[in-house]
């Protein structure tokens, strides 16, 4: 259960080049908070940059792309346990098994993003977006497949430049 887990901030560009042609970024900055269960034994903080390029359709005021580019994802170190006495009496207790702790230590992973969407043009000067997004980690080569395979869904307002 990921509910309220994760609080942060996302921010984008698409730029058009050509017709049918854009370049996308987006930066995304989260935080942890505690999650119900308190799982979560150490909070940590992420950064996560995508860019890359897309085909873009348009109908009357509804624009859709289809996009594929780059994922770099700054993910911070974090420990997680369902280990009770783990919980209540912290990771260095006695009574605290080791083999109960889940620890990734601060790693850079890096992949390939696919993603899909469409905006609808309100007015002259304000859209509303949905896109879906899937990425896949390949670097590093070891220890990504805990985390790999990230499904985003963004619903935006923007207004156009």
């Amino acid at each position: 259960d990921a509910e309220g887990q994760l609080l942060g901030g996302i921010g984008g560009a698409d730029v058009l080049l050509r017709q049918n042609l854009h370049w996308y970024g987006r930066v995304g900055l989260y935080t942890s908070l505690p999650d119900p269960y308190r799982d979560l034994l150490r909070s940590f903080n992420s950064v996560r940059l995508v860019t890359g390029l897309g085909a873009v359709g348009r109908n009357g005021p509804l624009r859709f792309f289809v996009n594929l580019g780059l994922d770099a994802h700054l993910l911070g170190g974090f420990v997680t346990s369902v280990d009770p006495d783990c919980k209540l009496f912290g990771t260095e207790h006695r009574q605290c098994e080791p083999s109960s702790l889940l620890s990734l230590e601060e790693q850079v992973l890096f992949g390939a993003n696919a993603g899909a969407g469409g905006q609808l043009h309100l007015g002259r000067d304000f859209v509303l977006a949905l896109r879906v997004s899937l990425s896949n980690y390949f670097l590093p080569l070891a220890g990504t497949d805990r985390l790999n395979r990230p499904l985003g869904v963004e619903l935006g307002f923007g207004y156009r430049l």
